[in-house]
């Protein structure tokens, strides 16, 4: 299975190259995200895209902690290099 950021640099690859496949995702990222890579991504996970311009930089910052630190499953997987799209709480 691929990484998260394996199919995000697949799909930004993909939008800059076929304006048809940019403005499908940004329409409905979900449903290209499952056509595309065979992933369904649950209801309850919240999908947003955002297009940088000229004059305007998106940061990502990851999900804060309940608890201010990391989980054992947590740091395994930074450890570890994991960083599957399939991995979102249920």
């Amino acid at each position: 299975m691929k990484t998260r950021k394996e199919i995000e640099a697949e799909i930004v690859e993909l939008a800059a190259s076929n304006p048809e496949f940019r403005e499908a995702f940004i329409a409905n990222p979900r449903a290209v995200i499952e056509r595309q890579f065979g992933l369904r991504i649950p209801a309850s996970v919240s999908l947003n895209v955002v297009q940088e311009s000229p004059t305007s930089l998106c940061m990502v910052l990851p999900a804060a902690s309940t608890e201010g630190k990391l989980s054992d499953k947590e740091l395994e997987a930074v450890a570890g290099g994991s960083d599957k799209l399939s991995d979102f709480p249920v």
